[in-house]
């Protein structure tokens, strides 16, 4: 075998153990999902990264339910209001304009973890809920944990149909992250 045959091998066998491990902590991911909210566990705020069906509601939700005090959704497009937002009909206007943050300064998922990690300075040290999709779980966390490692982060992961292709991008960015946060100064 050539040393380029074997070399495509390695890669090919590295990058099947690293989609595997990928797809692992999706999984575990819903299953402390699961856990927590069947658990009850109120914790200070629940963060909500923007990008997907079903993540703001679900954090307003655990508001809803007394599980958080406060809700920081981190991504917002610039105009947007609270009384925007679809989700917020729903709720006691009182709570959610004293319990409800709109962050307006991120972009992408670097932008999320610097934008929390501002939002979270000074506040209680406890942990927070981080609300994001299944497959945005493993990136948002490792970002979030680069900028604020002191901080627990409990995942609630929020099911999302992807494509094949969109899985496989996500897990390209998510590669991507790895290794730049590795190798950051």
């Amino acid at each position: 075998m050539s040393a380029l045959l074997k070399s495509l091998v390695v890669v090919a066998a590295l990058a099947a153990g690293a989609l595997a491990t990928f797809n692992a902590r999706q999984s575990a991911y819903m299953a402390s999902t699961s856990q927590a909210l069947a658990a009850g566990t109120q914790h200070e705020t629940a963060i909500v990264l923007t990008g997907g069906p079903g993540r703001v509601s679900q954090g307003l939700a655990l508001l809803s339910a007394g599980r958080v005090r406060h809700v920081f959704i981190s991504g917002v497009g610039q105009g947007v209001r609270l009384e925007d937002l679809p989700d917020t009909q729903s709720l006691p206007q009182a709570l959610v304009s004293c319990c409800v943050t709109l962050g307006y300064e991120a972009r992408d998922t670097i932008g999320n973890a610097r934008e929390i990690s501002r939002y979270l300075q000074g506040k209680a040290p406890g942990p927070v809920y981080v609300v994001t999709s299944q497959f945005h779980m493993p990136r948002a966390l490792a970002e979030l944990r680069a900028v604020m490692p002191q901080r627990k982060a409990v995942p609630i992961s929020v099911a999302s149909q992807m494509s094949r292709r969109d899985i496989a991008y996500e897990f390209t960015k998510y590669v991507a992250a790895l290794v730049r946060l590795r190798f950051a100064p």
